[in-house]
């Protein structure tokens, strides 16, 4: 992986096989004060692999720790290559969220040419006091 510096990681040209899984954990925290909703996505190469729609946060958060962890796995290489995943996420706001979400169809990903890695958490109505921190983030490739 390389680093853009602004929270993506980009998989080289060529380097996934079939079967190749893409492992992403994150954690941190999460502040939202009307009891908005969220979305996530995970994308790669600009594809959604995976996706959980927008859902009640359920209560005002400050600070809230979460965690988000995704497991993406090539399918098929080359440029219709196809990948499918999933992505839980979890917080500690009271009860907790607890969201999962496993994709039932393949996306269509090229992966002869270099593929960027990407988690996203989107507010529906987000204010200036939203925010979604990543503190820690680690993703890998099992081959």
């Amino acid at each position: 992986f390389s680093s853009t510096g602004i929270g993506t990681l980009t998989i080289a040209d060529n380097k996934l096989k079939n079967g190749s899984e893409i492992f992403i954990f994150i954690s941190g925290i999460i502040s939202c004060v009307n009891a908005d909703t969220g979305a996530i996505s995970v994308t790669l190469g600009g594809a959604v692999i995976t996706s959980f729609p927008d859902t009640d946060m359920g209560a005002v958060m400050v600070n809230v720790p979460f965690t988000l962890k995704s497991v993406l796995t090539v399918r098929k290489i080359g440029v219709s290559g196809t990948a499918i995943g999933e992505v839980q996420y979890t917080d500690t706001n009271g009860t907790g969220n607890k969201w999962f979400s496993s994709t039932t169809t393949e996306s269509t990903i090229n992966t002869t040419g270099g593929l960027v890695v990407d988690a996203t958490f989107q507010f529906s109505s987000a204010s200036a006091s939203d925010g979604f921190t990543s503190v820690i983030a680690h993703a890998y490739i099992a081959y």
